[in-house]
């Protein structure tokens, strides 16, 4: 799936959330609490989306060997407390997401002429799961709720050296928790005195780190000679949308 269909699936995601607030702004009966009102105190929830990213590898000793895109599909949980502060909503929140977000390219150094071996090299990455903690401020605008949140993150990430050695075999792999930091905007709205709606995006930026992929059995040796693995260093970044229900409690 290419880059631009992720993007146009993540503003669909968005759109469907925003047009399912409006609606149910207008099936709200006179009873039912305002927004600001339902978004006070603890609640808990569900979500789903879908997620890009980017990854950019270089090895150590030969340079850039090229990046690509992540693509998938995630869902998880969240849960978390706001309170009221003057005319905002302040709190925290945290998830859990459970991902399927990959992607690949060609190597961009052991394919050349005096460095491509019997197969050709792919590098290869996986987001498994993303765990973020944020703080999380807000305001009523019009009949919605709008907010903003800035926290933490760690994602788990497969990285893969697939190829060179014998076609489609992974030779080197590692699997590691990313940390990082995310930025994040949302629009939510009640549904019902105790649930509501939300859409929302994520930013999630992870850096540079210098990772060691290590050998495979049967494949020692593979990144020169009396060497346990490949050390190489990988950025990440991830965007996200998603859309979920909460339900609070106290109501």
């Amino acid at each position: 799936m290419a880059v631009g269909n992720i993007s146009k699936m993540i503003s669909g995601l968005a759109l469907l959330g925003m047009c399912g607030l409006g609606s149910s702004n207008a099936a709200l009966s006179a009873d039912k609490a305002p927004a600001a009102q339902l978004a006070s105190g603890f609640f808990i929830g569900l979500h789903a989306g879908a997620g890009t990213g980017k990854t950019n590898w270089i090895d150590g000793g030969v340079g850039p060997l090229g990046g690509h895109n992540q693509q998938g599909a995630m869902g998880g949980f969240n849960a978390g407390y706001l309170m009221p502060a003057f005319d905002w909503l302040v709190g925290v929140e945290g998830s859990l997401g459970f991902l399927s977000i990959k992607g690949k390219h060609l190597d961009g150094v052991f394919n050349q002429v005096g460095w491509a071996g019997p197969a050709a090299e792919y590098n290869e990455s996986k987001a498994r799961w993303l765990a973020t903690a944020a703080i999380r401020a807000g305001k009523d605008i019009g009949s919605s709720h709008i907010y903003a949140k800035a926290g933490l993150a760690q994602q788990r990430q497969n990285y893969s050296l697939v190829g060179y050695f014998s076609p489609g075999v992974t030779f080197a792999s590692t699997s590691v928790n990313r940390q990082g930091w995310l930025l994040g905007a949302g629009v939510e709205h009640a549904i019902q005195t105790n649930w509501s709606l939300f859409a929302e995006y994520n930013f999630v930026q992870f850096g540079n780190t210098r990772e060691h992929l290590v050998c495979a059995p049967g494949y020692a040796d593979c990144g020169g000679t009396n060497t346990t693995g490949v050390a190489i260093k990988i950025s990440n970044v991830t965007q996200m949308g998603k859309i979920g229900l909460n339900y609070r409690f106290g109501h």
